[in-house]
């Protein structure tokens, strides 16, 4: 029985990985075909108005994410039940932040990006409506979420392909990009009411379950927005402070900068499980260091692959005008490399229960980057960006780590012998 057990969820590990890898390498594709067709500047419309939403999905989920999957982990129906009360309260939260965006879009920007901001206004509903990617993890059936995945990719690159190879307006990319949210949403939710046998509880008390959302919610939400602004700030600050033209650039350096970090995160992972399970705490900072060592020998193989055929990359890809964003993507790579260091010193302090600093240092960290990336975008453009991620990431990994427990982290990260 325990054997079967094992094996389930090693299986839906693979297909929650399936799943990132397919997302990543299929929409890497999809974005540089309509990049090169659109041009830097509509290209940044999109990223501009992607950032915004997906933000906005941020606070509507209102940091029940993890909550929700715990709920269902326990008790699948117990769990469904609170999945299915609480939709109604995301579609109010939704609607009340959503329709103030798409007002400020159409008052303060052009009208494509207005009907992109529509667009992915639509997906992101659905988007937050799809409860099931939530299920289908927590049951252990993840390859439906992957098979739904696929199936949009295939879907919204056809559009797009047709779209580009017909010379259409780029007004007729809207259709795909609500299509990413809408088709995976009604995939899965055809298989719920078809394959699985599940009972609902009709009689649902949503005022209780809603108080719940917001009771549990208030406690993450902080947190949960801090990290989304974190890493969209940049995006949002290049893309109203200099021109979308500079963050279509900007997107391409972040696609090819932070694509590869699949595979740190997938060996962070992997070996995680093994300083879990340590509990000689000497043996831990070493087996940390050596995990350290092998993710800086793997971000500086990717560094020199990109810096001797990255334009070359650039160019087949996106096409000779993104070649102005190759600077960045070298300085992003090591940006990158320092966010995988930084997730080695996080999950150690969650072995550690250093929960409460993990939240605070969140929060101090984007309070941080919001008036360094403002200087150095205001000053610099796209390098700016590039560099205030590097100062950030670099910061975070040190400076703001040294205050967990009495500078613990900067002896484990020079591995001060007995004095740690």
């Amino acid at each position: 029985m325990l054997g079967l057990v094992d094996r389930k969820i090693f299986s839906n590990s693979f297909w929650m990985m399936f799943e990132k890898v397919i997302s990543l390498f299929g929409l890497i594709l999809v974005n540089a075909y309509v990049a090169k067709y659109l041009g830097p500047s509509d290209y940044g419309k999109i990223a501009l108005v992607i950032s915004i939403f997906t933000l906005a999905q941020t606070i509507i989920w209102f940091g029940n994410q993890e909550v929700l999957f715990k709920r269902v982990s326990q008790n699948k129906i117990s769990g469904l039940n609170y999945l299915f009360a609480t939709q109604k309260i995301r579609k109010i939260l939704c609607i009340l932040i959503t329709f103030p965006i798409l007002m400020w879009l159409y008052i303060f920007s052009d009208f494509l990006t207005f009907c992109f901001g529509v667009a992915v206004a639509i997906s992101t509903f659905f988007i937050i409506q799809d409860i099931f990617i939530v299920y289908n993890n927590a049951i252990l059936k993840s390859q439906l979420n992957v098979y739904s995945n696929i199936l949009m990719l295939v879907v919204v690159l056809i559009a797009r392909y047709l779209v580009v190879e017909n010379e259409l307006s780029p007004y007729f990319f809207c259709l795909p990009l609500a299509l990413i949210g809408i088709i995976p949403f009604v995939l899965k939710k055809i298989w719920l009411n078809r394959k699985e046998k599940v009972v609902k509880d009709k009689l649902l008390n949503e005022k209780k379950y809603n108080s719940y959302y917001l009771k549990v919610g208030s406690v993450l939400v902080v947190s949960s927005i801090s990290v989304g602004l974190y890493t969209q700030i940049n995006n949002l600050l290049l893309g109203k402070m200099i021109s979308t033209y500079e963050l279509g650039l900007y997107s391409v350096a972040i696609t090819l900068g932070v694509t590869w970090t699949f595979v740190n995160q997938s060996i962070i992972t992997s070996y995680m499980t093994k300083i879990y399970k340590e509990n000689n705490k000497y043996k831990i900072y070493k087996m940390m260091g050596y995990l350290n060592v092998f993710i800086i020998l793997i971000s500086l193989f990717y560094f020199v692959l990109i810096y001797f055929f990255g334009k070359n990359i650039i160019d087949k890809l996106y096409g000779a005008e993104y070649l102005q964003s190759f600077d960045s993507v070298l300085i992003i790579i090591f940006s990158s490399m320092l966010s995988s260091l930084g997730i080695i010193v996080a999950r150690f302090m969650i072995k550690d229960g250093g929960y409460s600093f993990l939240s605070k240092k969140t929060v101090l960290v984007t309070f941080f980057s919001i008036p360094l990336s403002f200087s150095l975008i205001y000053y610099k453009g796209l390098i700016g960006a590039a560099w205030s991620m590097l100062i950030v990431e670099f910061l975070s990994l040190t400076f703001f780590n040294y205050f967990y427990k009495k500078g613990l982290i900067f002896k484990i990260q020079f591995f001060i012998g007995d004095k740690v």
